[in-house]
């Protein structure tokens, strides 16, 4: 009885050990199919940057908009939160993701701001509402938001800002290749030609004023 028992068990071990090959040998062959795709099928990554909630992709010479997105927001905040004590750990984070067109450029900005802390003693805050796309400029971003500068005293000034941030990806990397900020909303070329065109009409109404008084 005991030696059935053996023999029963040692059959079905035998079986057993049969169907793992033959899934492990399907398992073998299925991995090295997906490798030859993988190698002759360009590779999309999923990635979370700073400040991204939800998944996105980028490949070798693009990315998803919550992506690029996600940089320009990442980029507005580090610049408006910096701190003396923060300005350079952020230049060694930036500066492999910096375009040498802009390095100094970025630099320059970094410490014009830094100065300004130190200069007035204050703590600059700032928290972004919007972003706002340039039309028929996917890469071009427009961070606007709250700016609050807190003095010594416990005084707060607070003012509308906006960052402007221009990323492109190149191999697999984001490349920022312009930043600027201002005060006020976002100044896009619609708005800016808005703007230009009313201080223009300004500029004209100004100059009849005075041809008026000089007749």
């Amino acid at each position: 009885m005991l030696s059935k028992l053996f023999g029963n068990t040692a059959a079905s071990l035998k079986k057993e050990n049969a169907t793992f090959k033959v899934l492990l040998y399907a398992m073998v062959i299925t991995n090295f199919l997906l490798t030859i795709v993988a190698l002759n099928k360009e590779s999309i990554q999923t990635i979370t940057p700073p400040t991204l909630v939800e998944q996105a992709w980028v490949d070798e010479n693009s990315a998803s908009d919550s992506y690029t997105e996600a940089w320009a927001m990442y980029v507005a905040l580090v610049l408006g939160n910096v701190t003396p004590g923060t300005a350079d750990m952020i230049q060694k984070i930036m500066d492999p993701l910096l375009s040498p067109d802009i390095y100094q450029d970025f630099v320059n900005l970094l410490q014009k701001q830094v100065g300004e802390i130190r200069r007035d003693r204050v703590i600059l805050k700032f928290e972004a509402r919007k972003i706002t796309k340039e039309p028929g400029k996917p890469n071009l971003f427009y961070v606007s938001g709250r700016s609050t500068m807190e003095g010594p005293t416990g005084k707060k000034e607070r003012e509308d800002r906006t960052y402007v941030v221009e990323i492109r990806i190149k191999r697999y990397k984001p490349i920022i290749e312009f930043v600027d900020t201002y005060k006020g909303g976002p100044r896009t070329e619609t708005v800016q030609s808005r703007l230009d065109r009313a201080e223009e009409n300004k500029d004209r109404r100004r100059q009849e004023r005075e041809r008026e008084r000089a007749q």
